[in-house]
């Protein structure tokens, strides 16, 4: 059985997606939302892409990717298993996304090449096995990721991270200046 679950919060992004691919209600749990029997040709057509069971101990770059694809890809991917740690005290904003070493090492060298980003890896001990962490955190670096994933097609994005984007310009670049340690810079 093949299966999408997501947090409860994104069941409208869900239940959008799940327009195209099923006719079958959502199941929903306490924390999360769940669309179930999927097609098997859809699966076939997964599993073809590199989706795969357990991907999270397992993921490598897709290497048929197209570079005009790969803003999309890294969003969808960034939707699903990354997101924004934004600091309490000093509302700083960073961007942190989980998988495989080896999977983020490539990802790495994508933002660097394509927006001239440097990010860094960490090794997320609590989870254990082959899980790290990218994180970007310079404040003109996360503006110039987040503008690239969120630059076409927003239609799809999922909205509540696409919030704290927007959340995140409307407080570090409002009137279009970057705001730094409560000071305003060009």
């Amino acid at each position: 059985e093949c299966y999408i679950c997501l947090h409860k919060q994104d069941a409208n992004y869900l239940s959008r997606l799940a327009s195209f691919f099923t006719d079958k209600p959502l199941r929903k749990s306490r924390n999360t939302i769940r669309m179930q029997s999927i097609s098997k040709n859809w699966v076939k057509n997964l599993t073809n892409y590199g989706a795969v069971p357990a991907k999270s101990l397992i993921l490598k770059w897709p290497n048929f990717l197209p570079e005009s694809m790969e803003s999309y890809f890294i969003r969808g991917f960034f939707e699903g298993d990354g997101g924004f740690c934004c600091g309490k005290k000093d509302k700083s904003y960073t961007i942190a996304i989980t998988s495989t070493k080896e999977f983020l090492e490539e990802l790495s060298q994508v933002i660097f090449k394509r927006l001239g980003v440097v990010s860094r890896i960490y090794y997320v001990s609590n989870l254990g096995n082959n899980t790290y962490s990218l994180r970007i955190s310079r404040v003109q670096d996360v503006k110039l990721f987040c503008d690239w994933i969120y630059s076409d097609n927003i239609r799809l994005a999922m909205e509540r991270k696409y919030k704290i984007y927007q959340d995140f310009l409307n407080h570090r670049f409002p009137n279009g200046k970057i705001i730094l340690y409560g000071k305003e810079r060009d």
